[in-house]
């Protein structure tokens, strides 16, 4: 993803910046001890953003306009940091609410360009594209699922994929440099999800980016039956999931 604009690419920066100073702020020994800290990091996260943003309009000079609407977006993002798990050198960045819609629009933009299987992006005039752009098309469901061949992966820009892979797939090559997901809710149980983001094994760049869509998120359970048959659905979807 590529910022078109200066509002754009400072926001982006903040994101990043963000999600670094909080996790400087976190003791990695205090994860399993402390399970108050997300809560602490919320509510200090008001003064870190404020900080942080002064920093960067700083160096960016950017007017009251747009420092008070960057302050208002940047305090609804957190971020985790992968501490027990294997790879723990990746960071993921969790966008919820207006900032989170605000992204998946600007992401969808780049989505929706590349729909036609453009293998790669030039400079060039709209009536040149034809010249200068080769076209692929590789496009696997149920009924040809077997005929996956991961050394074409290696042609494309940009490889899509649906809920329905969590096992069976494993790119090893250095190739892809970064991972978008976007789910809502109740799309995938986390075991599932994890096992989506991670069909890549290695990226040039270990930062994730999440846009989560909170469908219906007033509805929880509140009965017992009712949350126990909910994990039983769970954990029943991931086995048919992994297992074929």
């Amino acid at each position: 993803f590529k910022s078109r604009n200066e509002y754009e690419n400072v926001l982006m920066k903040l994101l990043k910046k963000q999600g670094i100073t909080k996790i400087k702020n976190i003791k990695e020994n205090d994860i399993e001890k402390d399970k108050s800290f997300r809560k602490e990091m919320r509510n200090n996260s008001k003064i870190q953003n404020e900080d942080i943003i002064n920093d960067v309009i700083k160096a960016d000079d950017l007017d009251d306009d747009k420092y008070e609407i960057l302050k208002n977006k940047i305090n609804l993002t957190y971020n985790e940091k992968n501490m027990i798990k294997k790879k723990k050198f990746r960071k993921t960045y969790c966008y919820e609410g207006e900032i989170g819609f605000d992204l998946y629009k600007k992401f969808n933009d780049l989505f929706n360009y590349l729909k036609d299987k453009i293998q790669d992006i030039e400079i060039a005039k709209h009536d040149k594209y034809n010249e200068v752009i080769e076209e692929k098309d590789g496009k696997y469901d149920a009924d040809n699922s077997d005929d996956i061949n991961l050394e074409n992966w290696s042609n494309y820009d940009i490889i899509g994929y649906t809920p329905t892979i969590v096992a069976g797939i494993s790119y090893e090559e250095n190739y892809f440099d970064k991972i978008f997901g976007y789910f809502i809710n109740s799309s995938s149980c986390a075991e599932m999800t994890l096992q989506q983001l991670f069909r890549v094994r290695n990226l040039n760049d270990n930062d994730i980016n999440i846009c989560i869509e909170n469908k219906d998120s007033s509805k929880y359970l509140t009965k017992v039956d009712d949350i126990k048959q909910y994990i039983i659905d769970r954990n029943t979807c991931l086995i048919d999931g992994v297992m074929g």
